[in-house]
C-alpha cells in the first residue's frame, strides 16, 4: 500500500504498517488496493494481513496490524473521483430534522457524504452514477438543489491524524493555493477530506503528498528515492525548509 495512488502522484512511497482502522477508511475513500470487506474476517479475528506486489514478490510489502504504532499522523492520501457536490434547500426554510430525514431516505444507496448544514442549505457529495432521473426526481419533490458536476474527494487517512490539530493547518496551508479551492468535506477520528473541482485532482494530491511525505521517515515508510530527491532537489533551489516528517 503506497502513500497515495501513483496514478495521480508519481513516486508515491510505500507504507510498512497500517493498521485495520487505517486500511479500513482508505478503502472506503477509493484506494484500489482493498475492498471494504475484505478487511472486515481479518479485523474480527486480529489476524494480521500482508500485502504484496504479485510482480515483485521480493520487494517489501505493507502489513496491516491491529495498531499502528505511528499515531496522530497522516498516514496516506486516497483519492475519489466521479463524483457531484449537491446544494439542497428545503421548500420551506428553516431546515429541519424531518427534513434531513427525508433527505437520508432518499440518499440511502448513493454513498453520500455531508459536506455542510446551515438552517438554509444542506450541501452534500454524491456518486455522480446515482444522480439519475429517477433519483433527480425524488429529491425535487424533498428540496430545490443545485448540482455542481466534476468533482473529486482528496482524503488524508491516518489513525488519530484529525486529532492534531497541525494537520489539519498544514493540509489547509498547501490546498488554498489551489485554482478552485477546495472545501473541506468531513473530518472523522481517522480522516479528513476536501472535495475539489476534478481537474485539480492532480495538484491537490500532490500539495499534501509533498508537505507530509517529501522527507518519510524510514522507520515507517520506504521510500522512493527518486521522489524524495526531486522533493529535497526542489527545496533547496527554493531555499526553503524541508518537510517535517510524516511521524
Amino acid at each position: 500500500m503506497l502513500t497515495c495512488d501513483p496514478r495521480v502522484v508519481a513516486g508515491a512511497h510505500c507504507l510498512r504498517s497500517i493498521s485495520f482502522a487505517e486500511a479500513e477508511q482508505m478503502a472506503k475513500s477509493c484506494a484500489k488496493v482493498l475492498h471494504p470487506a475484505t478487511v472486515a474476517p481479518a479485523v474480527r479475528q486480529g489476524i494480521p494481513i500482508a500485502i504484496r506486489n504479485s510482480r515483485n514478490p521480493g520487494a517489501a510489502g505493507t502489513m496491516i496490524v491491529k495498531e499502528n504504532p505511528c499515531n496522530s499522523a497522516v498516514m496516506s492520501i486516497a483519492c475519489r473521483t466521479g463524483v457531484v457536490l449537491l446544494r439542497l434547500t428545503a421548500h420551506n426554510t428553516p431546515v429541519t430534522a424531518e427534513f434531513a430525514r427525508e433527505i437520508w431516505d432518499a440518499f440511502e444507496n448513493a454513498g453520500v457524504e455531508l459536506i455542510a448544514m446551515t438552517r438554509k442549505e444542506l450541501s452534500v457529495m454524491v456518486d455522480a452514477a446515482a444522480l439519475t432521473s429517477e433519483f433527480q426526481n425524488r429529491l425535487s419533490c424533498v428540496a430545490q438543489f443545485e448540482v455542481e458536476a466534476n468533482r473529486a474527494l482528496v482524503s488524508l487517512v491516518g489513525h488519530r491524524a484529525s486529532r492534531n490539530p497541525s494537520n489539519l493547518a498544514r493540509a489547509s496551508q498547501q490546498l488554498c493555493r489551489i485554482p478552485g479551492g477546495a472545501i473541506l468535506a468531513c473530518c472523522s477520528d481517522s480522516r479528513f477530506a476536501f472535495v475539489v473541482a476534478a481537474e485539480a485532482l492532480t495538484a491537490t494530491a500532490e500539495a499534501p503528498h509533498n508537505e507530509f511525505f517529501g522527507q518519510p521517515d524510514p522507520a515507517f515508510f520506504i521510500p522512493n528515492r527518486a521522489s524524495v530527491a526531486v522533493i529535497q532537489g526542489f527545496a533547496v533551489r527554493t531555499a526553503s525548509s524541508s518537510p517535517a516528517k510524516a511521524c
